[in-house]
């Protein structure tokens, strides 16, 4: 039996995580504009066996098992959301954590509109190393819509190893908001991925503004290219 895919429906700005922090491409009442179908590529990042692959499965169907393979290269799911009753299609790829396939992996992040960077909260080299899979992103992906901080296994909490402040600054320094997570519990997830959403929805509907506003800019210049009818009248400005 095929497993059954998750309803997401949103129609208000979903919560932020921890640590959250306007800023430039960030605009609220995007949501509340947005009418259109569109798709948005997220990426998860981060060490093998931190959890990615549970998040994807808990994202997309709601289903959480204890044991997965290993994954090469790149796994694909989606998600369908909706967002004041129009379409998003979140196209989810987890990035194989393996530093063998690493130069494959890499190759999956370009053109990304949302990371989530995942670390086990049980295991501090996890952690630590998310700044080499944060630089290594950025060569591919220099410009991201929004990034996430995101520790998973939070149902552990007698082997956390990541202090609070350690999640902390590390939100603050590379402006990402923090949610702690369980895919076995279904912890947090959901708040997650709708506010993943929001900010894919945010960057469909700004993409839509700014190319709106080049249409219009490049008529206008069309139109000033032209040379007035020898007879025309002259118009004074804001006449």
């Amino acid at each position: 039996m095929n497993p059954q895919k998750i309803n997401y429906n949103i129609t208000s700005v979903p919560p932020p995580g921890k640590y959250f922090v306007a800023h430039d491409k960030y605009d609220a009442t995007a949501l509340s504009q947005y009418s259109m179908n569109s798709t948005s590529k997220i990426v998860l990042m981060g060490e093998p066996a931190v959890g990615k692959t549970c998040l994807c499965t808990r994202f997309a169907f709601n289903e959480y098992g204890e044991d997965y393979m290993a994954t090469v290269g790149a796994q694909f799911t989606k998600c369908e959301v909706k967002i004041n009753g129009s379409s998003m299609t979140l196209q989810i790829w987890d990035v194989a954590g393996e530093k063998s396939y690493s130069s494959i992996s890499f190759y999956y992040c370009r053109q990304t509109d949302i990371v989530l960077f995942c670390f086990d909260l049980t295991r501090i080299e996890t952690f630590e190393n998310l700044l080499n899979w944060r630089e290594n992103f950025l060569n591919m992906t220099p410009n991201p819509v929004a990034a996430f901080l995101v520790g998973c296994k939070s149902d552990l909490k007698a082997q956390k190893e990541v202090s609070d402040i350690k999640i902390e600054n590390f939100c603050k320094e590379y402006n990402m908001e923090y949610f702690s997570t369980s895919s076995k519990l279904s912890f947090n997830t959901t708040q997650l991925l709708e506010r993943v959403a929001f900010y894919a929805a945010m960057n469909a509907q700004s993409s839509r503004t700014v190319k709106s506003e080049k249409v219009k800019i490049s008529d206008s210049v069309v139109t000033l290219s032209e040379e007035p009818p020898a007879q025309a009248p002259k118009k004074k400005c804001c006449a």
